[in-house]
This record gives structure tokens, sequence and C-alpha cells, in this order.
């Protein structure tokens, strides 16, 4: 095929107004990762039912798919199937789905077949003839999935009607459409199929900038802004508009069902794009068609459009450029039930000249949340209480921005911005607080320096237990606060805001604490202490009400503490401090929390186990209580299939595993001289180690089911968090769910008494992983040991198994 025939083709198919969504099924059996999971989104989106079953069946003949993947597309078309009203079109998509269709399913189809042409005949006059679709006479309908070696599907006549001849045998003439694009070179069929998806694709966020007086004329992304100017800030979801100025447009992800209401909020830097207060943040409803309508106008009072369409379906943020030229920010968040699920930032130049510039106007995703939430999960999903953003700046500062909710209270919206190495000390020394109360000194754990565990054994004595503990909670609590204040006092201009971030986060909730793929810094949040603490007191006093419910029967999540009745929530009644410290004030002990990172590739929040869970467990010989611990840990199941490994090349062989639902790490940790972490398995005296370039160079990729991976590294040295978010991240690049971690070096017994009570809850309770660490952190706490905190999940907190069937 010529290149000028390739030329002409896409100038046919993309001059018409409007591509069709047909176009799909011609490009069906070309379509590889990632373009085919965008290709399965767009069909999702289309409206008619009739051309939706179509494609999503054009689609499940893929053999890039899974079989539970085929089957997701042919159940999604059978339910395309009762929405058609024409009979023959009825039919049609009837026997397409019977050629796709397993044979437990196959029985059903074929009586709905049989009924549906039984009616045509009999409105025809011709019922008699219906015995030719009864008894042996299906074998003709074999299901593709059974056929050995079949070639990539033809275009069947029918599929053909309507698809005119565009050119010769030679020149394209007398070629269906289907016929073209197979003649094609490879690399110009990609290139059609990426720009045909981008202009299917529905849900596409698009965004820009307009004058205030003209706010349905956006700006070219080439022209700047004037000095000291007023602008709308604009956002709307459909289809890529020509002047949006997203340099890669990212959709709305799938698991957001339609319906589904969406927060947009944007925040200023200092000194830069001014934002209006109080006309920050908008709503927006997805609609079936992947388009969205607007529930609520960030300005209520703007009205500076001729066309009255864009205030139903774009939202427009009053903003001001500086007075000064340069390049200026600002940041643009979307939330769906307090979640942030993309975060952009949005660069605009300042000029006087007003002449166009390649990239004047420009907007990037530098978070989305990579997580595949399953739609009718996530409509009875908790909404959570509260979001935070940790952006670097790329100047020496980091953004966290917060947003949260919850029933009949107002939107709390702020951000603050704070010296990287302000923040790096403040989490080094609520860090340091944990090494204190681990093994006694401010000072990293080195092997050899006889620092022993301090929480080895409880006293005899119940009230030493208890002095301990309330030691160690104390000077918890000093750098909780001292975090906690740093991080408000960057933003809060008000004590009344202070009691509003108060109010919202009393009683327990799902928070997530939002990071980038490779982050300098992490928030240690399950440190954060929010209760009205004066850190220079001389003396304080444990919580009554907690210690209590200590020495009592209940398990500490039904005490009333960590349920919003601590009665030392509150400052006293002149409005200070009382002097009292509860566990309950940490976040980590009354709140559900997350870290998930935001990478390319997606994973799922439900990991489906058919045969139950599949374990792949990665040891290190030299830890003194394996064989008890792993005997714990196949006791959690009976179901559990074990794939344990202390060799090396062993266990990165087992990591390949197609059907891995929780991988778990018992060993050992370092860094390298070039500052790389790595893993150490084995016995310890050789070079047992895995790092993360070890997952690409093996080509391990877990695509379904998409595992857990565990890392409860004992007498880890050297290994900060901020380094092992690298490892962490290459996990989650590879197609884990999610990784949980930990802030600082562990000791035998707290890695077994953690991960028995976190995996119980887990794999046998079904809680979601969020709500295991928090219970495991509490059994901890019951048991007078503070240090669950040390455990950082790396995953959005409502990940969790299901037994399927």
């Amino acid at each position: 095929m010529t290149d000028q025939f390739a030329m002409d083709l896409k100038d046919t198919i993309f001059g018409e107004k409007g591509l069709n969504p047909d176009l799909l099924i011609h490009l069906a059996p070309y379509l590889t990762e990632p373009l085919l999971s965008r290709a399965i989104s767009i069909a999702y989106a289309v409206s008619d039912p009739y051309q939706r079953a179509l494609i999503l069946l054009a689609l499940a003949e893929s053999a890039h798919l899974s079989d539970a993947g085929k089957k997701a597309l042919v159940d999604a078309a059978r339910e395309a199937e009762h929405e058609i009203s024409s009979q023959p079109e009825r039919i049609k998509v009837l026997k397409k789905i019977l050629l796709l269709t397993a044979s437990q399913d196959r029985i059903s189809v074929q009586a709905e077949l049989v009924q549906e042409e039984k009616w045509e005949l009999m409105l025809k006059g011709i019922s008699n003839s219906v015995d030719d679709f009864k008894g042996g006479g299906w074998t003709h309908y074999t299901p593709k999935a059974e056929q050995k070696g079949h070639p990539p599907p033809t275009m069947r006549k029918d599929e053909a009607d309507g698809c005119k001849p565009l050119a010769s045998k030679d020149d394209g003439i007398g070629m269906s459409l289907a016929e073209q694009i197979a003649a094609m070179g490879e690399e110009e069929r990609n290139d059609l199929v990426r720009v045909a998806l981008t202009r299917l694709q529905t849900r596409t966020v698009n965004t820009g900038f307009a004058p205030s007086q003209q706010a349905d004329k956006p700006l070219d992304p080439q022209t700047p802004l004037e000095p000291g100017q007023t602008y709308c800030f604009w956002l709307d979801i459909g289809r890529p508009t020509l002047k949006s100025i997203e340099t890669a447009p990212a959709t709305i992800p799938d698991y957001v069902p339609p319906k589904a209401r969406l927060m947009v909020a944007i925040f200023p830097f200092d000194g830069e794009i001014e934002i209006t207060e109080g006309a920050d943040v908008g709503e927006l409803e997805l609609q079936d068609d992947g388009t969205a309508r607007v529930l609520h106008q960030p300005d209520p009072s703007m009205r500076a459009v001729s066309d009255v369409d864009i205030l139903n379906r774009r939202l427009l943020f009053p903003v001001k450029s500086p007075a000064q030229e340069g390049t200026f920010r600002l940041r643009c968040n979307i939330y769906y039930e307090q979640i942030l699920i993309q975060s952009r930032l949005v660069r605009a130049i300042v000029a006087n000249n007003g002449l166009q510039k390649e990239g004047a106007l420009r907007s990037e995703v530098d978070y989305a949340l990579s997580h595949t939430l399953w739609a009718d999960h996530l409509r009875g999903f908790a909404p959570h209480r509260l979001s935070i953003l940790l952006n670097s700046n790329g100047d020496g500062t980091h953004t966290l921005s917060f947003f949260g909710a919850k029933e009949q209270e107002p939107i709390f919206k702020n951000s603050a911005v704070i010296p990287a190495t302000e923040l790096k000390n403040l989490a080094e020394n609520a860090r340091k607080a944990l090494w204190k109360a681990s093994w006694g000194e401010e000072k990293p754990w080195k092997e050899g320096e006889g620092q022993t565990y301090r929480y080895l054994d409880r006293f005899s004595d119940e009230n030493l237990s208890l002095k301990r503990l309330e030691e160690d909670l104390i000077s918890l609590a000093r750098r909780g606060y001292l975090l906690y204040d740093a991080i408000i006092g960057k933003f809060i201009k008000t004590h009344s805001k202070t009691n509003e971030l108060a109010r919202l986060m009393l009683n327990p909730g799902m928070v997530q604490i939002a990071i980038r793929d490779s982050p300098t810094q992490i928030l240690p949040a399950a440190l954060i202490y929010d209760y009205p603490l004066d850190t220079k007191a001389g003396s304080y006093k444990l919580c009554e009400a907690f210690s209590a419910a200590l020495r009592s029967n209940s398990p500490l999540y039904k005490a009333p503490c960590f349920n919003g009745l601590c009665p030392h929530s509150k400052r006293d009644e002149k409005g200070n401090p009382d002097g009292y410290v509860c566990p309950s004030g940490f976040w980590g002990f009354r709140h559900i929390l997350g870290f998930p990172t935001s990478v390319p590739d997606e994973s799922a929040s439900e990991i489906v186990m058919d045969d139950g869970p599949h374990m792949v467990v990665c040891v290190a010989t030299n830890l003194d209580r394996l064989d008890g611990h792993m005997r714990a840990l196949r006791e959690i199941r009976t179901d559990i299939s074990w794939h344990y490994s202390d060799k090396r090349l062993e266990i990165i062989n087992n990591l390949k595993s197609p059907k891995s639902h929780l991988i778990y790490f018992y060993c050992h940790g370092g860094v390298s001289a070039n500052n790389i972490p790595y893993l150490q398995v084995g016995d310890g005296k050789g070079n047992d180690f895995i790092d993360g370039s070890n997952l690409n160079a093996f080509n391990i990729e877990w695509i379904e089911p998409k595992p857990l991976v565990f890392i409860n590294g004992c007498h880890t040295t050297a290994l900060d968090p901020e380094m092992a978010i690298n490892l962490v991240a290459d996990f989650v690049r590879s197609g884990s769910a999610g990784v949980i971690g930990t802030e600082t070096t562990i000791f035998e017994p707290l890695a077994c008494s953690f991960a028995e009570t976190c995996l119980g809850h887990f794999l046998k309770d079904k809680s979601s992983i969020g709500d295991a660490i928090r219970m495991a952190r509490l059994k901890l706490l019951k048991e007078y040991n503070p240090l669950g905190l040390v455990y950082t999940p790396f995953v959005l907190p409502d990940l969790h198994v299901k037994d399927n069937g």
C-alpha cells in the first residue's frame, strides 16, 4: 500500500464530521495494551446499545484478553442486547454472543435466541421453521475460544454492509474498509489507531483559559496571558476539544460510574496565578455518554457567555494573572467521594507583547490514581474523610493540598507550601520517637551495636507495662503534634479553620495521602497527633478512658476514644490543652490510611481468588522465628496455596507466577553503595539480593490477579521511607495492587505479630487492607505496644480479597 493511499484513507476516515465508533470493530484485531483498554473504555460509553454490543463483541475476540476479560465484555454485550428494541438487531447480536460464550452459559443464550427467532418467524407467518434451531443443530455455533489457531477475524459480509469500497485491489479500489486497514503497514496502522482512539475517547478532561468577559471564547494554547488581567480557567469532560491546553489528554477512569459526582478544586501557589476564595470548587455529574454536566458553578454569578450551554457543561473558575511577566502556575484536582483521582499542574506564560509562543498555556497530569475499582463495588464505597496530595514544586518546597468533607459539613479545602528541609526535619523527628520507643535511642539502628527491642516481652507487673507505654505515647504525641501544627500552621489563618479541620477529622474515616511516583518526601501521616497538646509541658497524664479500655475485655476499635468520643480531644473549659495524651489522637490509630502511588499502569482494588489464596513467600533463613511464623501464616486459611523459597533465582521464578494473590517477604533489607534499596533472602551470608531492577530484567509483570506485596524487612539498615518508595514504585509498576512497607527498622516479634494479625483480617475476614492494618495496630496497642504505627500501606485503603463463588 502506498503512503499516499494511507494518507487518503486516514483523510477519508477522519475527514467526516463525527468519527463513527464502529471503526473500533475493524481496528479490534490489531489492538494491544494499553490501546485495547482505551478502546474498551470507549465501547462502554457508546450510547446506542446495538452499536455498543457489536463493538464489545469485536473487542472480546482479542487474543490479548484473559478469559475473565473476554467474559466481562460478552456479559456487557448481553446487557446491551436487552436494551435493543429492534428484533432483527437483537437476533444478530445474540448469534455473535453465542460464538463467544463459554459452555456453561450457552444454554441460556441458545434458549433466548430460539425464542427471538421463533417470534420473528411467527411475525412472518413461518413459525414451523424454528426446528432448524433445536436439538443437535447447534454444531456450527462453536465458540471461537474452543477453536485452535484461528486467524484474526475477517470481516463478515453483514459487517461490511454500508462500508463503501474506496480503492482498487492494487490501489485500494474495491477493497472494504477492513481490508484496507489490514493492508496498511504496521506503523501506519498504529498511527491510525492512536489518532482514532484519541478522537473517539469520551470522558476526556479538557482545560484552558478564556477572557473573563468572554468565557465561551477559549484562548489558543499558544496565546500568553496578559499581566494583571482577569480570566476564567475552565474545565469540561467529553471528547477532546481543539483549544484544550492538556499536553496529553487524560480521561476520567472507568471505575468512576455514570451519574457519579466529581468535585473539581483549584489551588494557588504563593505569588502566582490568583484564585478567588469561595469560587474555587465546582461540581460535575458524569453522564452515560461520557460527558459531564455542571451541578454547581464555582462562581454562580458567572454570566459572561453568549452560549448558555457552556454553563451547563463547563466549569468556569475566575482567576487573575500576576502583574509581572514570567511563567506561573495553579493546581487543579478532581475528586470522587473525596478521593483524589487526578491532579494537574497548570502553567501559563504571562507576557506584555501578546506574541504567540509554543506551549504558552499548558496543563499536565502529574498524579493519577492508578487503581481500577469495580464500579459496582465503588458505588457502595465509603467516601474518604480527607485527601492530601504531597507534591514537590521543584524549587525546594512542597505543596500539601487538602480536600475533605463529611455529611452536613462544609467542604474543607486548603493548601500549604512547606520547605522541603523543614518537612524532612519534622518527619525525621517524628520517626526518632519511633526509634526511641523501639530500641531506646534516637539514632538509626545498626547491626552489632547492642540495640535491643524494648517491646520483646510484657512486664509481669501490669503497671510497669502501662508506664512504658505511657512514656512512649507521650514522646510520640509531642513529635506528632509538632508535625501536625507545622503543617496546618502554613495554611490556617484563623482558629476557625483549625477547628473546622478538627471537626472533620474527629470521627474515624478513610484518609488518602496521595504521593507521586518518585517523591522526595513521605509524610508520616500515621504519626500525626491532632488533639490539643502543650508540647512544653513538664508532665502529662494518660487518658483514663483509654486506660479503662486497655484493661477491659473489649477490643479497642469499639472503645469510645477511637470513635470520636475521647474526653481529651478538645480543650478544657478555659480553652487550654488539658494535659492528657490519648493514642486515639494519632491518625494511624483513629483513621484508615492509604498512600496510593501514581503510576502509568492500572491495578485492581479487588483481588479475586478462584480457589483460595495463592501466596508467594520469600524468606531469609537466619531469622529466629521463621518456622513458627510460617506455621501461623499457613493456618490463617486451610486453602492457602503455598509457594515458598529462600533461594534468589527460585524466588524470582515464583514472582512470575500468574496466579499470585499475596507476595510476602520475610527477610532483611538494605541499601547498596549506589543507594539502591534491596531485599536480602537466603542465609544472609551471600549476595542473595533482590532489587527493583530485577523485576524489569526478568520481565515480571502481574496482569490478573494483581497481588498485594507485603515487605516485612527485619533488621533493615539505612533504609528510610524516601529510599524505600523507589522499591515500592518498582513493584507497583510491575502490576501489584500495592505494597505494605515500614517507616523504620523492625524486629522479628513485631514483624510476626503484625503480619499474622493483619493478614488474618485481610485473607480470612476479607477486611480491606486499610482496616486490616488499623486492626493490627490496635491489637498491638491492646498488648501495650504502640509500634504498629511503623507500617505504611502504599495502596488504596479499600483493597480487599474476594472468593469467587
